[in-house]
């Protein structure tokens, strides 16, 4: 049951972010609901009767410090119900709580996008880094050489002072192993998730420093921190060796700057990151590139954010994409939202575009504190570290049951003359955009395989 399992595997990763609330005692309670203006996707009746579904629907969101919850609402009816806490996620239609070692979501709904736990560990992985570079000079004491040398960092400030930490390739690779340590506590600290923290560290593991690597601080009169550069060249493991300039800086309440090189020192392999951010008189500013060459294949991403805070939140954000075969996407969201009280509340357009194919929608939003969410009751509980291949294919098997019964009383409030074509475009859609798109997968359920009408049988 695709459509519904990347909905709550995409709800129940989003819920696991706040815990998001970041403040101790912050509960957040958000509400959405929406109607879509445009979608190229589909003819009629279907595109009408996904706007009706839509227009008929409310998503509501209650964020915790230690859990959350969600629930969808369509037509009055509570068609979906999940509730988020360290380890263990509950879903309802199937009333079962599902416990695990970090990985629950995972392993019974699928692996998460990567863009979406890239923006989702964002933050954790920028506060970690800030961390370890703050902590880092503990480490390097012993080479540190003071002057003074002023330099202008983008968005952050002039600095007054700089420090060199000038070692040779067998020093840093000594001291590779106790910053590696100093990079996972400041992970676990900023509660990175476990699989992004192992890939951190696999990927820092691979390191390896054959020539002199200079690290520099930049710092204000106060001997603040206020930027880092690093350059040099390592290679990663058996792959290739890298040229690596970094530079960047930071100051709260003021902005951030961020610029990566990673070229290969042979072919034409690549890593380059930049990003730009400001934050003055309640305009927050922010400006991203992402960019990956590996055997000749290029992704690419880019990151657009201008929005003023003064009333609530008002401006644009623009995420787009490139893949290795040079498929684009994009979102655009465009939030119109005022501050009364404590509530924060109105409209927010979106755009959604793949391909050819566009999405856009109207949104209504609405966020306020809230009290913190009580565990629900759920009739069944499954530990999944307990179960082997064939215990969690059953699982999974249980839970898409759910969520199709669920899904198919819904579609069976259409008229019949349209449910054959709702549901042969729907595949039409899986057939030809692939698993990335969520879609009806009744072609899972074998007892309504026969729902699924072949290409010329089309009407």
């Amino acid at each position: 049951m695709r459509i519904l399992r990347v909905l709550c595997l995409v709800l129940s990763l989003y819920l696991a972010m706040p815990t998001a609330a970041e403040t101790p005692g912050n509960n957040m309670h958000v509400t959405i609901t929406g109607e879509i203006t445009d979608y190229n996707a589909f003819g009629e009746p279907t595109r009408s009767i996904l706007s009706n579904w839509v227009s008929s629907s409310s998503l509501s969101l209650l964020f915790g410090n230690d859990s959350s919850q969600a629930s969808l609402t369509v037509s009055g009816e509570e068609i979906l119900k999940l509730y988020q806490a360290k380890d263990i996620i509950g879903v309802h239609p199937g009333d079962t709580l599902y416990t695990g070692n970090g990985k629950t979501a995972e392993q019974l709904l699928g692996a998460e996008p990567t863009w979406l736990g890239s923006v989702r560990q964002a933050a954790p992985m920028a506060r970690a880094a800030l961390l370890v570079l703050r902590k880092l000079p503990t480490l390097l004491d012993p080479y540190e050489k003071v002057a003074k040398d002023s330099i202008s960092i983008k968005n952050v400030g002039r600095a007054t002072h700089k420090l060199t930490y000038e070692l040779t390739g067998e020093q840093w690779q000594r001291l590779w192993p106790d910053l590696i340590a100093l990079c996972e506590d400041a992970m676990r600290s900023e509660n990175v998730g476990e699989k992004y923290q192992a890939q951190t560290l696999s990927f820092l593991r691979k390191v390896r420093f054959d020539e002199a690597v200079t690290f520099k601080r930049f710092t204000d009169k106060e001997k603040r921190d206020m930027g880092w550069q690093l350059t040099g060249k390592l290679s990663l493991g058996d792959e290739d060796a890298r040229k690596i300039t970094l530079f960047g800086g930071y100051r709260e309440n003021s902005g951030v700057y961020l610029s990566l090189k990673l070229p290969a020192v042979r072919g034409s392999n690549n890593l380059q990151l930049v990003l730009s951010g400001s934050y003055k008189d309640d305009d927050l500013l922010l400006d991203g590139a992402f960019s990956r060459t590996q055997n000749k294949k290029t992704i690419s991403a880019d990151l657009q954010v201008s929005v003023n805070t003064a009333d609530g939140a008002n401006g644009r954000v623009i995420l787009s994409a490139r893949d290795d075969e040079g498929k684009k996407s994009a979102l655009t969201l465009s939030p119109k939202l005022t501050q009364e009280e404590n509530l924060l509340h109105g409209p927010m357009s979106l755009k959604w575009t793949q391909g050819s194919k566009t999405l856009d929608m109207m949104l209504s939003v609405a966020l306020s504190p809230a009290a913190k969410p009580k565990t629900p009751h759920f009739a069944r509980t499954v530990d999944l570290d307990q179960l082997d291949a064939v215990g969690l294919a059953q699982e999974k098997e249980i839970l898409n049951r759910a969520l199709s019964g669920m899904m198919l009383s819904i579609v069976n409030r259409v008229p019949l003359e349209a449910q054959s074509v709702l549901i042969h475009d729907i595949g039409r859609s899986e057939r030809t955009q692939g698993a990335s798109v969520p879609v009806l997968p009744f072609d899972e359920a074998k007892d309504i395989n026969y729902l699924v009408m072949e290409e010329e049988d089309s009407l």
